[in-house]
């Protein structure tokens, strides 16, 4: 790909589309795909590098499976319409609250609410799921009030990236605690890292099996299971305080 001016400016317009449909900042990118910080994304978009690498854009794919390749570079398919699709309604049946014990994932359907988010690409509908945030629970993460469209993990999954942000079930018997964590890796070991401002539920703990889902936990055990990872989130404006 030729590093002239118009080639450089087409793939910056491709990450600041990126970080705009994802709400999200160059440090939050870096973060996601294992980078120490965001001074190769900040360079790039400020015109101090030309391009980024192979091994930056295979990472950050690998993090945004629903991005393409050519959405990424500023480029599409010969012939592909350059039209956005209109976003689809999604149910918001859970609720992801730190600290909450509860007998059943889905809120009741009297509490649910719909949600706009654009369709990943050969992302099936019936493996998304969206959540909504409430407090406390992943206030480093998300403001109190975000909805995550999230992808269903099941048995089998591929291990998920370092800096992932995954939906957990913490299940004691026949209650279950469902949040919002970061995944970290340590000596060849995954840890669900918590993200919560409150002293009290800052334990880190692991996957109780590798990418199980919730059938094969027994009922009247302890389990931390994954239930999804998060591919995109809408936040609510910050508010504007009185005058």
């Amino acid at each position: 790909m030729p590093n002239d001016p118009a080639n450089a400016d087409r793939r910056r317009a491709g990450l600041r589309q990126l970080l705009a449909a994802k709400t999200i900042t160059c440090s939050e990118l870096a973060r996601e795909i294992g980078l120490p910080n965001g001074n190769i994304l900040f360079n790039f978009l400020n015109g101090r590098s030309a391009s980024l690498s192979l091994e930056t854009i295979e990472r950050i794919l690998t993090a945004h499976p629903d991005v393409s390749f050519h959405d990424l570079v500023g480029l599409r398919p010969p012939g592909q319409s350059r039209h956005r699709p209109a976003p689809a309604d999604l149910m918001v049946t859970i609720e992801l609250r730190a600290g909450l014990w509860r007998t059943q994932i889905h809120l009741p359907a009297v509490e649910w609410r719909t949600a706009p988010f654009l369709p990943p690409r050969g992302t099936a509908s019936d493996e998304l799921f969206a959540a909504r945030v409430s407090y406390p629970g992943a206030e480093r993460l998300y403001p109190e009030g975000s909805v995550l469209l999230c992808r269903h993990l099941a048995t089998g999954s591929p291990m998920q990236p370092e800096g992932a942000h995954v939906v957990t079930v913490k299940r004691w018997r026949a209650k279950m605690e469902l949040t919002v964590r970061e995944l970290r890796h340590a000596d060849g070991e995954a840890w669900l890292w918590p993200c919560s401002t409150n002293p009290r539920l800052q334990q880190p703990s692991r996957p109780s099996a590798a990418w199980s889902d919730l059938s094969q936990s027994s009922a009247n055990a302890s389990a931390v299971v994954l239930l999804g990872v998060v591919i995109a989130s809408w936040q609510p404006a910050p508010a504007t305080p009185a005058t």
